[in-house]
């Protein structure tokens, strides 16, 4: 085998004819393109020979994805690559995400035939956040033929937000001097460094002394007031941008009944007269009505 001698079996037949038996145990990858040459003689001295070269089939030694791991934004495309080293004949390489086998990509072999390379056109979502990967080499030739890796999807995404009322409050029942709270639900990678309160599409500030408590996830109201109601938001921000919640109603009853009438001059000596109304008993939202005379 490539110019070392070899033990072999010589079995001498009635008609001259001579066999030898060469056996290689324990084939490994050390014999791939090994060349093996059969030789023989006679007493004048005249040298005859043949060749033979081992194919062996083998299955991937090494399957690696070249990506490191980086972020990904939600909905922007990529190409992701994968390399398969080792595979006689050259290894059929598909891609999954979990059991679901991903389309749109390409492969070739390099001219030793040594190595596959695919690679993937993927546009992540922000559902794919978390999910793994995976890069897998096939040869069907061999048993144990697969070999894959896998890499973990790491997809920012813009916020997404749900804003509720507090659970135990009844959207319906609320009075003046009630405690009312709401609690803003953010999902967001990477974390939102900043959640901004509004109501009526004006920026909510803390300010404890006045009843208004603003955290991150949660906004409560201490005794609110008739002129709190309306309707709130929340929105947060990452890197890749602001994300809006839904909208919430708060809907804020009077406590008492009572009935309010003067009159107001303005400049143009114009008489308005007001009648304030409030309800308890039908659950009506505190109105002011306007009587011009």
């Amino acid at each position: 085998m490539n110019g070392q001698l070899q033990n072999s079996v010589v079995d001498y037949t009635y008609d001259g004819t001579i066999n030898s038996k060469l056996v290689v145990r324990n084939l490994s990858r050390i014999h791939q393109h090994a060349v093996y040459t059969c030789q023989a003689s006679n007493f004048h001295k005249k040298y005859v020979a043949t060749n033979i070269t081992i194919e062996l089939y083998l299955r991937p030694l090494l399957v690696e994805i070249s990506f490191n791991n980086q972020p990904m934004s939600a909905d922007r495309k990529y190409e992701i690559e994968c390399q398969a080293i080792g595979s006689r004949p050259p290894a059929k390489i598909t891609w999954w995400m979990g059991n679901l086998e991903m389309h749109g990509h390409s492969q070739k072999v390099s001219e030793d035939g040594n190595a596959s390379t695919s690679v993937l056109s993927i546009t992540p979502t922000r559902e794919d956040h978390g999910k793994a990967l995976s890069c897998r080499a096939t040869n069907e030739l061999v048993r144990n033929g697969i070999r894959e890796t896998a890499m973990k999807l790491n997809v920012f995404f813009i916020p997404t937000l749900q804003l509720d009322l507090g659970s135990n409050l009844n959207p319906e029942d609320i009075e003046e001097g009630d405690d009312v709270y709401f609690e803003c639900k953010v999902h967001a990678n990477p974390a939102a460094y900043k959640v901004v309160w509004k109501h009526n599409h004006q920026i909510i500030q803390h300010n404890q002394r006045a009843g208004v408590i603003v955290s991150s996830g949660d906004l409560a109201l201490q005794g609110v007031t008739r002129h709190q109601a309306g309707n709130y938001t929340c929105t947060a921000s990452n890197v890749e941008g602001d994300g809006d919640s839904n909208i919430v109603e708060l809907k804020v009853m009077c406590k008492y009944i009572h009935v309010l009438n003067g009159f107001v001059t303005t400049l143009s000596d114009v008489r308005i007269r007001v009648r304030v109304v409030q309800y308890k008993l039908n659950k009506r939202v505190c109105s002011i009505y306007l009587g011009f005379h």
